[in-house]
């Protein structure tokens, strides 16, 4: 109607509207009434410019039309050319329509509305009027990229006619710009025949708008034509695609109508190839047909009679009928995808090629024959990268009952799954999921009802998953309630997937309701875990065993809750709960562990953490945890608070250990004592200024440095405050310590930059507790500044017994400091222990000039004084001793060196040198002598010389040249050159003797020659050292362990930063000995070496005697941790029981040597007896021990004899351990032997000898045997070898001496005569091993004598003597033996050092001696 009214308005408008129309005033009336016309339900119209609406050329300036969205078309410079007069006949005559642009910048808002009820055939509209368009002219028509991808540019051209049922147009659309294309319609349309004639073409060039879109390969130019002419009812065209000018697809498709409705047909095929990549034309082939029969009803129901798509490796056939409401009524699908070769077929899919051997699928469903439908699914040879399956099946079915009309719509399914094969190049993913996954599913869903999934299962290898869920409609948000459980029996299969070490097993349930348009969920998880690991050694302890885990967890409109949360297992239980909203938060956790060592072993104890965090509406967050473990408690409170600048944090903690000796283990340093600390600090919000104070308290705090322990003994103080402002302000308000034994205090502030000042004072009232000799206090002081132009001073003072050291300088802005160092020491012994290294003696120094930090440049004047000067190495004690001086002038400025002045003098050793020189250019030279060798070796005697030059070329080359001589062959030359870069080029040779060394090993001795050709090519290294050194004449004694080497020959060749060792010697108690291999010379100095045994002697006098051949592997870093291991087989061994030659006088006491002089105290050294002194610990006692793997073969031949034992025993000793704490372990068996007491012989049956952690063996021998009376005895030897007891066990069970006695005389105690007491005293001694005490110590008092003492000989001989002093000076005994030999001695004491002896025995032999002895 609205057209209507605004035609006629154009016609018959009146003059004064024309008028008013083209006054400015009168433009809203008729350009509103367009705008009116035009615009609709979301639809706005806005026209300017609008002019001449009543002329025969009217014209628009611009026009737009907008939904909600905004603008969507512009119209600029709209011209219509029309003929007025031509309404008049009945018809709109348009001489040409135009404009200059058309935007359209993305399509309309659509308005969604009802489609008619009644269908309308297609057919022209009858006008009232006739239209004729003689020029369309659209000079730009912009498409805005939403529509096509890209901005598209084009004009049209073309003319259109509409008359009297009858009507035709063209238009033609010409792409501009870079880019060729045309899109050309040219038909026309007669109600009254109603036939459509009907081309369209669409024709572009090269990356065209369709190759683009279809990503044609190669984007090449593409043609489509549609042409056809037939009546509408049974229309029929045909359609040719080409590309670069090759036809790809013809065709002809037709639709044709009836009561039946309207029949469509599609028939098409071609060559495609062209039309993929090249990879995937060999799929379709030269040859792809595509068939189509379908018909649509007048009530919408769709039967599609007939599809079949047909192509070289695929073949797709089908039938389907539709109902109106889109339930189907059948369904039919076949399809096979295989190569006619039997060969893989290559998928035309993105992304990574995939390949199949074949696909079959089958669906079939009638509802004329059975509500149920059937589908099969087969794919086999799937193969893409990364993932192959040899089989997959899908198969099953389920019910549907179309929904038509008033029907309830209802589908079901019940399908199986299975894929065999399974493989992944990912080893990881292959491990978890094994190569067979199988399950099922069933689900069902009711037309207006929740769908629901009533199984759904998946089984792997070791894995197993259930579910089941139901699922609401949109309308309730999709609100789905699931049920999930989930069974892994062997978690180590995922070990891979999961980047880490799993094991164990577990079950989790999870019960779930979950709406994701809302966003609401209500989750329950509950499960148990086995034995479960994670990979990290402390959480598979707490892991460890049966473990559950539970979780509760609600997202609703009042927020998000954890309701629940709980781990627990044997060892731990962790809760949690959280409530967190948009306004507040709130958050706790509790740990419990049971025992903390099963997550740190070097810890035990319960221990406990807790947890609260809150979130206040301000954004305020506060934490709070509190933990408390054996002796510890830990507090922290921590606080964040929101600012416009960002957040500013203050937290506080307190930490209280009762007692560190708990966490000796864990820090690796022998800590104790208790501490207490407090700490707060306040971070502001530019996280760079902040304010921190510490504050606490310790008792007898000790860190496990031995220099500083002392000094924290008793009751400790500690409180500092720091204050940091911006990045370069700092602030040290105040650092306060003390203990009894010392006091710090510190001030400072300043920063990089600028004036600063930092003040420090320290005290010791009593020295003693750094070393003994100390007394008085200690007191130091240490002031620094600087002002704003970066000049400082420094000033440090330590004063103390015997001592006194004071820097006095001045700081440049390069950092420079120039001063005077003064320092004196008057006994360093007293500073061992804070040292750390075995010092003594004194010293005086004063070092005047100025030194870089980097030490870049100094310039120096030092003179010092020396006392006896010790640094706890024999070589250099020896030769620093006496009273020593130094005189050194040097400096080194821009790279240049320069030695002025160097003297060195102590009693020993004199050195005097020089170095000059500048700008590339210098020369040195410097003598040395060793007043007399003998020092360090009793070998040789006389003095050593030394001297050398050295100079500089102006390309920084130094050439040296160095010799030595001395007397026993001692030379030594060296030449070569020192590049500028640090490069050496040295050789030296020379020969020196072996005894050199001595005062390094003593109480060792070396003798004999090393002969030396050594060269160094290359940096400053060990690595660069290459030569060898000669072994002559050379042999090596051991005083402690009563041994020697001799006759060692061989030698060390060095190579590649390696020492390759060869050297043999002979055992001076018999056999020899081999080393070969090769040790690093760089750290850690890896060593590859075997020392090689044959038939080597080992004896102590006292206690063993033995032979042994072998070989004792050293693999790996000196450093420490190189194994020691080997085989190494006994030869014959005899271990001898000790006897006892103290008799009646009892054990020997200790003898402590009083005021022992140094001479007596070196040849107790020597000796190994020296009562130890406290040693000073240094690093070297840090080195990691070496791990030992040693064991000794010795099958038989070793025996026990002694105390008439005489046994045989064989076995195997194994040497664990490391080389500080070793371990033997092993058995020796009996092989044979017998005890003897008196005559009597009795047979061991059952002997060992083992050593469990000691070396001294430990021996166990039984014999058994059965007295007269008929009692059963057990003679047992038991005990060290050194000092094994005896005892004995009978049946029935009677004291000691009543069953030796029965034992050896066959009679009770009370019936023995007094000759056989004597005997039976005798055994006693001979078993025992001692004599004194008991029943010969009685014996011996009763009758007055002052030596009495049963004996037996190795023999099994038994003797009796009686000694005793007739006089001071005369002693006299009388020895009777069991054989019938009698031997009487005189002793005559002439002095205190000299003994006159006489002896005469019963066969006549007689003898007289006279002895000197001094005790020392």
């Amino acid at each position: 109607m609205k057209h209507i009214v605004l035609t006629t308005a154009l016609l018959l408008a009146p003059a004064p509207v024309l008028a008013q129309s083209q006054s400015e005033t009168d433009k809203g009336y008729l350009t509103t009434l367009i705008e009116d016309s035009l615009s609709g339900d979301a639809r706005d119209v806005n026209i300017v410019g609008f002019q001449g609406a009543l002329s025969s050329a009217a014209s628009i300036e611009s026009m737009t039309i907008a939904d909600a969205d905004g603008i969507w078309l512009t119209l600029e410079g709209v011209v219509l050319d029309w003929n007025r007069a031509a309404l008049l006949r009945g018809t709109i005559d348009v001489n040409e329509l135009s404009a200059k642009r058309i935007i359209v910048a993305r399509p309309p808002v659509s308005q969604a509305r009802a489609p008619s009820p009644e269908a309308t055939p297609f057919g022209l509209p009858d006008l009232p009027v006739g239209i004729a368009l003689d020029a369309l002219n659209i000079e730009e028509i912009i498409l805005g990229e939403v529509f096509l991808g890209e901005e598209l540019r084009i004009s049209v051209r073309g003319n259109a006619a509409l008359s009297g049922g009858e009507g035709l147009a063209k238009i033609v659309a010409t792409r501009l710009g870079d880019k060729a294309g045309v899109f050309e319609i040219d038909g026309s349309f007669t109600n009254a025949d109603r036939i459509l004639a009907l081309t369209l073409g669409v024709e572009e060039g090269p990356d065209g708008i369709a190759a683009r879109l279809l990503d044609l390969p190669g984007r090449p130019s593409t043609k489509l034509l549609i042409a056809g002419t037939a009546p509408v009812e049974n229309y029929g065209a045909t359609l040719a695609l080409a590309t670069d000018g090759q036809d790809r697809i013809l065709g002809d498709f037709s639709l044709r109508s009836d009561t039946a409705g309207q029949y469509i047909k599609l028939d098409i095929g071609g060559d495609v190839t062209p039309l993929f990549a090249p990879e995937y034309q060999g799929f379709f082939g030269d040859d792809v047909q595509l068939k189509v029969e379908a018909l649509t009803s007048s009530d919408s129901q769709i039967k599609l009679e007939s599809f079949d798509l047909n192509a070289k490796s695929i073949r797709l056939q089908g039938s389907a009928d539709i109902g109106a409401q889109g339930w189907p009524d059948r369904l039919n699908v076949t399809g096979q995808i295989a190569s006619q070769d039997g060969s893989s077929v290559l998928l035309p899919l993105s992304g990574p090629k995939t390949y199949v051997d074949t696909v079959s699928i089958n669906l079939n469903y009638d509802a004329a024959i059975s509500t149920d439908w059937t589908t099969a699914f087969t794919v086999n040879g799937f193969d893409r990268p990364g993932l192959y399956m040899d089989l997959i099946t899908l198969s099953g079915g389920g019910i549907l009952v179309p929904g038509e009309g008033a029907a309830q719509g209802e589908v079901s399914a019940n399908l199986a799954y299975q894929v065999d094969g399974l493989a992944l190049d990912d080893a990881a993913t292959t491990q978890a999921f094994g190569n067979r996954i199988s399950g099922v599913l069933e689900a069902a869903r009711t037309e207006g009802r929740p769908t629901r999934i009533s199984r759904f299962t998946l089984d792997g290898p070791g894995m197993e998953a259930r579910a089941d869920a139901t699922i609401q409609g949109a309308k309730a948000g999709l609100r789905t309630q699931s049920n999930i459980v989930l069974t892994v029996d062997a978690l180590e299969r995922f070990s891979g997937l999961a980047g880490r070490d799993l094991a164990g097993a577990g079950e989790i349930a999870i019960a779930s309701t979950v709406t994701p348009l809302d966003g609401l969920f209500d989750v329950i998880l509950s499960g148990t875990t086995a034995d479960l690991s994670v990979g990290v050694p402390q959480l598979d302890a707490v892991f460890k065993g049966r473990g559950t885990v539970s979780a509760a967890a609600v997202r609703d409109t009042a927020g998000t809750r954890l309701e629940a949360f709980q781990i627990k297992t044997d060892a731990a239980d962790v809760t949690a709960t959280a409530d967190i909203t948009s306004i507040e938060s709130r958050a706790n956790f509790d740990l419990t562990v049971a025992d903390v060592a099963v997550i740190e072993p070097k810890l035990q104890g319960p221990a406990t953490l807790s947890g609260t965090a809150t979130r206040a509406a301000n954004g305020t967050i506060n934490i709070d945890v509190a933990g408390i473990a054996t002796d510890t408690v830990l507090d922290v409170l921590a606080q964040i608070n929101p600012t416009q600048d960002g957040q500013t944090v203050a937290i506080t903690a307190l930490a209280d250990v009762a007692d560190l000796r708990r966490y000796a283990q864990v820090s690796g340093r022998d800590v104790a004592g208790a501490a207490k600390l407090d700490v707060t600090l306040d971070l502001l919000a530019d996280r760079q200024s902040f304010t921190a104070s510490v504050s606490g308290t310790t008792r007898d705090l000790a860190v496990g440095v031995a220099q500083v322990d002392p000094l924290l003994r008793g009751d400790g103080t500690l409180s500092a405050q720091f204050t940091r402002s911006g990045l370069d302000q700092f602030i040290l308000q105040s650092l306060d310590a003390a203990t009894d034994a010392a006091k710090i205090t510190a001030r400072g502030q300043g920063g990089l930059t600028g004036a600063a000042k930092f003040d420090l004072t320290a005290n010791m009232p009593n020295a003693a507790v750094l070393g003994q000799g100390l007394i008085g206090p200690i007191d130091a002081t240490v002031a620094l500044s600087r002002d704003e132009t970066e000049n400082g001073d420094v000033a440090i003072r330590v004063n103390g017994p015997g001592t006194a050291v004071s820097l006095l300088g001045k700081i440049a802005p390069d950092l420079r400091l120039t001063g005077i160092l003064n320092a004196t020491v008057a006994e360093l012994a007293s500073y061992q222990r804070l040292i750390g290294q075995p010092v003594s003696g004194g010293f005086s120094t004063r070092i005047e000039g100025s030194i870089m930090p980097d030490l870049s440049a100094f310039d120096a004047t030092v003179s010092a004084q020396t006392t006896n000067l010790g640094v706890g190495n024999q070589i250099a004690d020896i030769l620093l001793a006496g009273t020593g001086q130094l005189r050194a002038k040097a400096s080194l400025q821009a790279g240049d060196l320069q030695v002025e002045t160097l003297d060195v003098s102590t009693g020993n050793v004199t050195l005097s040198g020089n170095l000059g020189g500048q700008s590339g250019a210098g020369r040195g030279a410097f003598e040395a002598r060793l007043r007399d060798v003998g020092v360090l070796t009793d070998q040789l005697s006389g003095a050593v010389t030394a001297s050398g030059t050295a100079s500089l070329d102006p390309n920084g080359t130094w050439g040296l040249n160095a010799q030595a001589e001395g007397p026993g062959g001692i030379t030594l030359r060296a030449d070569g050159q020192i590049g500028a870069g640090g490069q050496l080029n040295i050789t030296s040779s020379g020969r020196a003797p072996l005894g050199l060394a001595n005062a390094m090993i003593d109480p060792r001795r070396l003798t004999g020659q090393a002969a030396f050709d050594l060269a160094i090519n290359g940096p400053a290294a060990l690595q660069s050292v290459t030569g060898r050194i000669d072994l002559l004449d050379a042999r090596l004694t051991a005083p402690t362990l009563a041994q020697g080497l001799q006759n060692i020959a061989g030698g060390i060749t060095l190579r590649n930063g390696s020492a390759d060792i060869g050297i043999t010697g002979d055992v001076q108690s018999g056999g020899t000995v081999a080393i070969a291999g090769s040790v690093g010379l760089a750290a850690p100095q890896t060593a590859d070496v075997a020392l090689t045994l044959s038939d080597v002697v080992l004896k102590d006098p006292e206690l063993f005697k033995t032979s042994l051949s072998g070989v004792v592997n050293l693999r790996g870093p000196l450093t420490g941790g190189a194994l020691v291991s080997g085989t190494v087989n006994l030869q014959q061994t005899d271990i001898q029981v000790p006897t006892s030659g103290v008799g009646a006088l009892g054990d020997l006491p200790d003898v402590t040597h009083i005021g022992a002089a140094e001479a007596v105290r070196r040849t107790l050294d020597k000796a190994g007896i020296l009562p130890g002194d406290t040693q000073v610990a240094t690093a070297a006692s840090a080195v990691k021990p070496f791990p030992l793997d040693i064991t000794i073969n010795a099958p038989s031949r070793i025996f026990i004899r002694g105390r008439g034992l005489d046994a045989e025993l064989g076995g195997t000793l194994r040497i664990a351990g490391t080389s500080q704490n070793v371990q033997p372990t092993g058995l020796f068996e009996l092989v044979r032997g017998r005890l003897d007491i008196l005559q009597q012989r009795f047979e061991l049956s059952e002997g060992s000898v083992t050593l469990q952690g000691d070396f001294i063996p430990y021996i166990r021998l039984v014999a058994s045997t059965q007295a007269r009376t008929g009692t059963k005895i057990d003679i047992i030897v038991e005990g060290p070898a050194t000092e094994p007891e005896v005892s004995f066990v009978s049946t029935p069970s009677l004291p000691q001496d009543e069953v030796l006695s029965q034992l050896i005389f066959g009679r009770d105690l009370e019936n023995i005569s007094p000759l056989q007491a004597v005997q039976l005293a005798a055994a006693v001694g001979t078993l025992a091993g001692r004599g004194g005490g008991g029943l010969i110590d009685n014996f011996r008092g009763k009758i007055g004598l002052d030596d009495f003492d049963v004996t037996t000989d190795e023999a099994g001989n038994a003797a009796v003597s009686a000694g005793k002093y007739l006089s001071e000076n005369v002693y006299t005994d009388v020895t009777v033996s069991s054989d019938g030999s009698t031997e009487i001695n005189l002793n005559l004491d002439v002095t205190d050092e000299i003994t006159a002896k006489g002896t005469v025995a019963a066969d006549g032999e007689t003898s007289l001696g006279v002895f000197f002895e001094r005790d020392y």
